[in-house]
């Protein structure tokens, strides 16, 4: 039986994806050549990371996921500013990502829909690797090898895109050479009133 990758995750509307993409065009170019900038169809905010699963349970996931978006109002999502990532705050400046980071409020909204997410994901029986960190809300926009942070460019700078998307979607990633591809298996509206 083939097994899927899943993830679920919130999309950023088109409007923000066109402002975001005239944002990063200087960066783009001050980046070095070993640096792949990732399509802007792909960037997402994920929520939970749900690893490989077979079609039973992505059919589960995937009522698990209508149901935590129609019991949750859309979370408003802002993101402040760019930077170098992973920071494990503990004084490494190694990096091999940019980030467009969300404000503590981001984290904390998205946080709380993850954990009702995982909350209902158990209740249905589903099997995945629960993070037990706090949930730090950030887009990855760029991926490269591991590099000093003081051997790569500045690209530290305020950005401030406000956004409130009207899905949780459920996604499949899939593994190319060229780095992942992902695609929407399906799109759950969250609560209005």
């Amino acid at each position: 039986m083939q097994s899927l990758r899943l993830f679920v995750a919130l999309n950023l509307p088109d409007d923000v994806k066109n402002k975001l993409s005239r944002e990063l065009e200087p960066i783009q170019r001050l980046m070095p050549g070993f640096t792949r900038f990732l399509a802007p169809r792909n960037w997402h905010l994920t929520i939970s990371f749900l690893g490989n699963q077979d079609a039973d349970s992505a059919a589960r996931i995937a009522e698990c996921v209508r149901r935590t978006a129609g019991l949750s109002f859309a979370p408003v999502l802002r993101f402040q500013d760019l930077s170098y990532g992973p920071s494990n705050g503990g004084g490494s400046d190694n990096a091999r990502m940019i980030w467009l980071n969300g404000a503590p409020e981001t984290s904390r909204q998205a946080g709380a829909l993850r954990d009702t997410l995982e909350e209902n994901l158990i209740a249905y029986g589903i099997r995945f690797k629960q993070e037990n960190r706090g949930f730090r809300a950030h887009i990855t926009l760029a991926r490269f090898e591991p590099a000093k942070c003081g051997d790569l460019p500045a690209i530290e700078k305020k950005m401030l895109i406000d956004c409130a998307p009207n899905t949780l979607d459920l996604m499949i990633s899939r593994l190319a050479r060229s780095g992942a591809e992902y695609e929407t298996a399906g799109q759950f509206a969250f609560k209005t009133n």
